[in-house]
């Protein structure tokens, strides 16, 4: 991420949750009930004009042009990310295929310094392990589609 290549990022990413990343995107571009609105949605999307564009783009396409379009909308988060220093603390393990990473975050944010300690989720995958998306960002992805009256499509494994 340092280097701003967010489909690599993409790629490190389990692929049955940036499928259901971009099916809770493409429900929310769908609930913009004409074109007009769903233009001024695609700003977060560089190069895309139609949901029919944004439908064809792999979930790797889509996570890393949204991730794109945020650094550009707020400079500063770029900078904030480039200078982060990330400590692993420690990691739990979940059954056979789980593995749960802690980790401090120390950055700069308007001249403070600021640290957070998260954790990271990893699945194994084939012969490695991929990062699952946040239980929060996945939270939110299901009610999202619920306050437009769609009922979120179940997880892809």
């Amino acid at each position: 991420m340092r280097e701003g290549d967010y489909l690599a990022m993409a790629r490190a990413m389990h692929s049955g949750d940036l499928r259901d990343f971009k099916n809770l995107l493409l429900t929310v571009a769908q609930a913009a009930d004409n074109e007009d609105n769903f233009r001024d949605f695609a700003v977060l999307f560089p190069g895309i004009e139609t949901i029919d564009q944004l439908r064809e783009q792999t979930p790797e396409e889509v996570f890393a042009g949204l991730m794109q379009a945020l650094v550009g909308m707020m400079p500063d988060l770029r900078a904030i990310l480039v200078g982060a220093e990330i400590e692993t603390l420690g990691a739990v393990t979940e059954g056979e295929d789980l593995i749960h990473v802690v980790h401090r975050m120390t950055m700069q944010v308007n001249g403070a310094t600021v640290t957070t300690i998260d954790v990271v989720s990893l699945q194994q995958y084939e012969d490695g392990y991929l990062i699952l998306i946040d239980e929060q960002v996945r939270g939110i992805a299901t009610a999202l589609p619920r306050q437009f009256g769609i009922e979120p499509e179940p997880r892809q494994e």
